[in-house]
């Protein structure tokens, strides 16, 4: 049984008040009157009204109402990722720029007076590690945006 409440004076009214037409208290007639549950429903179902408007507003932008207001959820992997492709070109001219300040490096060791063979070997082992992993994240965002064309995550 839900509890029914004036809406005037807010005080609880019983089976006999409701059957005499009128609040205990205020005298309200009970055709004015509504139950806390029926409240309830009422705001729930704006709420319900209002989502469903602000649903239509991000899909007719082309968004949809995923975990996240304002993410749009039907782009491929090359739409969400395009700034890799600028990642890339950075990348290449990285390589491009270590591989001769690399041998400019190795050739300033060598001409030093003194005995810097062991400096010279672990210098070219790291040069080559670093030219080896650029080259690497290259091919890797390479293969991302390959595998995209083949197989996108659209449904």
């Amino acid at each position: 049984m839900s509890e029914t409440r004036c809406p005037e004076c807010q005080c609880m009214l019983k089976e006999k008040d409701l059957k005499n037409d009128k609040c205990w208290k205020c005298g309200l007639s009970p055709l004015d009157l509504t139950t806390k549950s029926e409240l309830k429903e009422q705001k729930k179902q704006e709420g319900l009204e209002k989502e469903k408007k602000r649903q239509k507003k991000f899909e007719k932008f082309g968004y949809s109402m995923g975990k996240k207001y304002g993410k749009r959820q039907d782009r491929t992997f090359s739409e969400k990722y395009a700034i890799l492709h600028i990642f890339k070109s950075i990348l290449w001219i990285l390589l491009v720029l270590y591989i001769p300040g690399g041998l400019i490096a190795i050739k300033y060791f060598s001409d030093l007076p003194g005995d810097y063979g062991w400096e010279i070997v672990i210098f070219g082992i790291f040069w080559l590690f670093v030219l080896f992993g650029t080259y690497c994240g290259i091919k890797i965002i390479d293969f991302l945006f390959d595998l995209d064309k083949v197989k996108s995550d659209r449904v």
